[in-house]
């Protein structure tokens, strides 16, 4: 298809080119028309993958640290980590009982997960008040026309 083709296509629908279109071909001899919005698009794309990939950092690498300090807690007895495990502090296994930790050791891996979840959704909400805060210093943009 010729760009002189897809121009005229665009005009019988009543679409006259934009001086913000830029057409391109790609192998398939499609035109493809690169507009701002179409930049946008990508762009959130690309900003939905940074935020996916610090949900999965977040709760990845916060979760073993916190699957650690749980375990410390329950070396210690502490009795919140034994209501969190649905136990008694006297149920809690001992430091050198291998078999009483492989016994809760799922427990352990839900508990920590939990913890990192909230954390991911934490940074999320801050995220998300940081952007609303910047909406309060925006500006609206005025017609260039």
């Amino acid at each position: 298809m010729s760009e002189i083709l897809a121009y005229d296509v665009l005009r019988q629908l009543d679409r006259p080119k934009r001086s913000d279109d830029s057409l391109t071909f790609t192998r398939s001899e499609d035109p493809v028309f690169v507009t701002p919005w179409r930049v946008a698009r990508a762009g959130s794309a690309a900003l939905g993958a940074i935020g996916l990939a610090l949900i999965d950092t977040v709760i990845f690498t916060r979760g073993p640290d916190h699957a650690d300090q749980i375990v410390e807690k329950i070396n210690a007895h502490d009795p919140e980590i034994a209501r969190l495990l649905g136990m008694t502090p006297e149920e809690l296994p001992d430091a050198g009982d291998p078999m009483g930790f492989m016994s809760i050791s799922g427990d352990i891996e839900q508990l920590s997960v939990t913890y990192a979840i909230n954390e991911a959704w934490a940074m999320l909400a801050i995220i998300t008040a940081v952007g609303l805060l910047s909406l309060l210093f925006a500006r609206k943009e005025t017609d260039r026309r």
